[in-house]
């Protein structure tokens, strides 16, 4: 377990509650990512990363923020590294930030793990931070800060000195985007009925047509009826596509 002790006074970490208000006041996505830029950077960190995936409610199945070199970006994205990179396999299984790379190596196993692993460094990202991010519906997301040419574990140091601080500051981030993101995607989500929305429920429980017409005692062909408009709407076909898509976008509850 962390020891989540208070000392930020040489970091540039200090100042977690005015960080807070300054996300909670700012009006757009630019706005929190230009002040994450600066707190990190006062901090020492010259790059960072933000991934959040499989968002339970937005539009976008994913969204990515990073200082990262553009060149180095593509390259990832390209080659698909995230489904292989030893650190974000790490992130996935973590519950709390950890240090990686210098004195603590990724386990990097297969070809393609030792690929990304050097690529990475070629880069300058031989070792940094990661803060795992979990949300109560299943969400996921990750922050990644890295201080460059860190040979005397400077991003070590600060990790000793205020993990709580590093915590905070990208958990609140996190919840900035996350408002934001959803406030966005309302915008766009296409709308069910609430009728629509209760047959969908009830076959999510594993309902057939026939015990949802008995269970809203409505005719089958009006249990059929609201499946296809729903499937319409959300640019699905059939009941399965349809379901799932419905709980991606959170009309209804696993």
């Amino acid at each position: 377990m962390l020891d989540f002790h208070w000392s930020a006074s040489e970091t540039g970490l200090k100042d977690t509650g005015e960080f807070l208000v300054s996300l909670q006041n700012a009006e757009s996505i630019s706005e929190c990512q230009g002040i994450l830029n600066r707190r990190l950077a006062a901090a020492g960190f010259e790059r960072f990363c933000y991934i959040t995936m499989n968002p339970p409610i937005f539009k976008e199945r994913s969204y990515v923020y990073t200082t990262y070199p553009q060149e180095w970006v593509s390259r990832y994205r390209e080659n698909d590294y995230i489904f292989v990179d030893p650190m974000v396999a790490n992130a996935r299984q973590a519950w709390q930030p950890f240090v990686w790379g210098g004195n603590r190596p990724l386990p990097a196993k297969s070809a393609r793990q030792r690929t990304v692993v050097s690529e990475s460094r070629e880069w300058g990202h031989d070792q940094g931070i990661t803060v795992p991010i979990r949300g109560r519906n299943g969400e996921f997301a990750f922050v990644v800060m890295i201080m460059l040419d860190d040979r005397d574990g400077e991003a070590e140091a600060v990790f000793e000195d205020s993990p709580y601080s590093l915590l905070l500051t990208t958990l609140y981030f996190h919840n900035a985007i996350s408002e934001r993101l959803h406030l966005r995607s309302l915008e766009a989500l296409p709308e069910l009925t609430s009728s629509q929305v209760e047959v969908l429920r009830l076959a999510s429980l594993g309902k057939t047509v026939w015990e949802i017409s008995v269970i809203l005692q409505k005719s089958e062909n009006t249990i059929k009826y609201h499946i296809k408009q729903a499937g319409q709407r959300l640019g699905t076909f059939g009941i399965t596509a349809t379901v799932a898509k419905a709980m991606s976008l959170g009309y209804i509850t696993p």
